[in-house]
């Protein structure tokens, strides 16, 4: 809702990220933003990383410069 004008922000699993069912997510082009994801999160199911890592990233917009999206193999899903 705050667009780019959203603070720095560190996000936790990758859920807001994905293609999920509803309304897509609009990912700010300038909000700061760093994402942690697991190897372990709920979200992967049973992709290969590679293609989890791949999707999430796609839903950040592309013409994004401002997130970084750190991946953990060995972490599990945080909970909220």
């Amino acid at each position: 809702a705050l667009g780019d004008a959203c603070p720095p922000s560190v996000v936790l699993n990758a859920g807001c990220a994905m293609n999920l069912p509803g309304t897509p997510t609009v990912w700010p082009r300038e909000a700061v933003t760093i994402m942690l994801m697991g190897g372990h999160d709920w979200f992967r199911g049973t992709q290969p990383m590679a293609q989890y890592l791949g999707n999430t990233v796609r839903c950040v917009g592309a013409d994004n410069r401002t997130t970084a999206v750190l991946y953990i193999p060995e972490m599990t899903h945080m909970r909220q």
